[in-house]
């Protein structure tokens, strides 16, 4: 019993891979790169003459986003889910764990940029990365209120003495080439989504963290962001030439959140703790988060190449708050 019961999790773990891997790829190759094993030993554990080891199991799902939860309990009996929660360890590597952070959020673009066929859905009530990492004044801002929120006195002083490291721009450059690359996007805003992030700036200014200087160049690059958005909901486009399409909801939601998928993979995200995130690819809890982001639509304003009052109105008022408020 218990023999079969190991037989079926390893075979479990093969139609595992298998379904999260493109059409173009070779099993065989995948595992010898994965585990950096012969082709031999990796033809072995397909035919199961050699049972996965945890280390192994481990490093396959690490690098395929494989569930371990969908290979142990294969008849979902138990209801229960992983979550993947990334989380610093200590504040002084805070942006190392941002790197990280990135590194795995790009892991998942280079795998969907296989397919043909990619597909994103995320719904925000407030400005995230996917927004803003191509200038370079805001991202900095962000990841200096996360340092200023969570490590207190060591924090940065102000704005002007904290500056993004080569790395960082290397990988905000990375994630905006990478993310426009999905073949279709459905965007939902919270009509707040600017706002909070145009409050979180005013707010510092008071405190006398934002200096007057630092305060022109978000404003100009608030604008500039506008303006961008603004001209893909006209058009339907991302700059790369990608379909997308931008909604206004009506109502409020909690968080943020994402659901993407390809051929070789599907993913949901919850954003936590302003930057981390709760991700899961169980393919009940995608489907879950799927139907929740697409009930929110039901009450949203489509102004994507529509709605054409709703949306001059829309980046109107956030231009106004920026005045307003900046």
């Amino acid at each position: 019993m218990k023999k079969n019961m190991k037989n079926q999790l390893n075979e479990a773990m093969i139609s595992s891979i298998r379904s999260h891997i493109s059409e173009g790829d070779v099993l065989v190759n995948v595992l010898m790169d994965i585990l950096c094993i012969g082709k031999e030993a990796a033809y072995r554990r397909i035919r199961g003459d050699v049972l996965f080891t945890f280390d192994e199991v481990a490093k396959i799902s690490h690098e395929l986003g494989i569930s371990l939860d969908t290979i142990v309990d294969t008849n979902n009996k138990s209801k229960s889910f992983l979550f993947n929660l990334n989380l610093y360890p200590t504040t002084e590597y805070i942006l190392d764990v941002y790197c990280k952070m990135m590194n795995d959020h790009l892991k998942v673009f280079y795998k969907m940029k296989k397919d043909s066929d990619s597909l994103a859905k995320i719904s925000f009530n407030t400005l995230p990365y996917y927004f803003y990492n191509s200038f370079q004044n805001i991202s900095k801002f962000r990841l200096f209120r996360w340092m200023y929120q969570t490590m207190g006195i060591n924090a940065p002083n102000n704005l002007s003495s904290f500056s993004l490291t080569s790395e960082i721009l290397d990988l905000q450059k990375k994630y905006v080439i990478e993310s426009s690359l999905v073949t279709e996007s459905h965007i939902i805003l919270d009509k707040n989504s600017f706002l909070s992030l145009i409050k979180d700036i005013n707010y510092f200014y008071k405190l006398n963290l934002i200096s007057d200087s630092d305060l022109k160049k978000l404003k100009e690059e608030l604008f500039e962001l506008l303006a961008g958005w603004e001209l893909m909901a006209m058009t339907g486009k991302t700059e790369s030439g990608k379909n997308i399409l931008i909604y206004i909801s009506n109502v409020n939601f909690e968080s943020c959140y994402s659901y993407y998928k390809s051929k070789s993979l599907e993913i949901s995200h919850i954003r936590v703790y302003s930057i981390n995130g709760l991700s899961s690819t169980n393919p009940y809890v995608c489907k879950i988060h799927n139907e929740w982001i697409e009930s929110l639509k039901r009450y949203s304003t489509l102004i994507t190449q529509s709605g054409e009052i709703q949306r001059i109105e829309f980046f109107r008022k956030q231009r106004g708050f920026i005045n307003k408020l900046l």
